[in-house]
């Protein structure tokens, strides 16, 4: 089943979060070392495995496909909207907690898992999520933060995810693909950016002190929403909207749209925190602890999701 391989690969990720804290308490590597490879991963591993995913035939399917998992990724985010702005008028929550509850890290962690369980030509559909997140947090998510300040157009048109998506939606509609030794250095990287972005959370965790992470009793429930909440409200409403039926294979563009749905705290809330001074910490926190729950609630999620489809 999907949901053991899951946890397999999850399992395997956890493996990587521990060689990156060992990495950093055994004093090879420093916690804020994580910045360059953060960078490496973003710069380079993470477009190209978006890239890599268009390598595909644009067949009228694959158009269907990629509609519907846009549809998906708009609906998922405005449920998660509607749930962290209710949570905040119950709880006065902040705007970390609020973002935390909206925005998954659908694109680092779910991209390769997808790779990995479903298969190279699935990953297509999770580049759709990750546009729409780009295009959420960079509106209305920087808007919790910056309320003063207009829609960053251009950080959002230049981002590396977007530009990538763009280059691949370019080459999916010409037919262009890489070849030889081009195409094996795109799918290297791509193969890369999992281990590398689960090394980086080790890191990350190997320079807090553990203690500082659960200091807060608000972050189980910030984490509860994210992690449970929310993906099952959204399951709900996937099971009342059989939009898959329109799509061969929409069953598992469904599936790909709902690991999303399911992913931990995005990391983008940590660089917001950091850059208006919103408890940056905190942030982390939530992002580090809700990373190595997912580890548990991601394969029960999935297979709740299986038994009803």
């Amino acid at each position: 089943m999907i949901s053991i391989l899951l946890a397999k690969k999850i399992a395997e990720f956890f493996i990587f979060i521990i060689l990156g804290f060992l990495i950093v308490r055994c004093n090879i590597l420093k916690s804020t070392d994580s910045e360059v490879v953060t960078k490496l991963c973003i710069y380079l591993m993470t477009p190209a495995i978006i890239i890599n995913a268009f390598q595909i035939d644009a067949t009228g399917n694959v158009i269907k496909g990629l509609l519907l998992a846009v549809f998906n990724a708009v609906i998922i985010h405005i449920v998660c909207i509607i749930i962290a702005k209710l949570y905040g008028r119950l709880t006065n929550a902040t705007e970390v907690e609020r973002a935390s509850i909206i925005y998954s890290n659908g694109g680092n962690l779910i991209v390769p898992i997808v790779g990995s369980v479903l298969g190279d030509e699935w990953v297509v559909y999770s580049a759709a999520f990750v546009a729409v997140f780009n295009i959420f947090v960079w509106t209305h998510g920087r808007g919790m933060f910056a309320k003063e300040d207009g829609i960053p157009w251009k950080k959002i048109l230049l981002n590396v995810n977007i530009i990538s998506i763009g280059v691949g939606l370019f080459m999916l509609v010409f037919d262009y693909k890489f070849t030889g030794l081009a195409s094996s250095v795109i799918a290297s990287l791509a193969d890369m950016v999992g281990p590398v972005s689960m090394i980086i959370v080790g890191m990350v965790l190997g320079g807090m002190k553990v203690q500082n992470i659960f200091s807060n009793n608000r972050i189980w429930g910030v984490i509860c929403l994210r992690l449970i909440i929310c993906p099952l409200v959204i399951l709900l409403i996937m099971s009342l909207l059989p939009v898959e039926s329109f799509v061969p294979g929409g069953d598992t563009v469904m599936l790909i749209s709902f690991l999303a749905a399911c992913a931990p705290c995005a990391a983008t809330i940590n660089q917001f925190a950091i850059l208006y001074s919103k408890n940056a910490e905190y942030a982390s926190a939530i992002n580090i602890l809700s990373t190595l729950l997912c580890i548990l609630t991601m394969p029960i999620m999935v297979y709740l999701f299986q038994i009803n489809h």
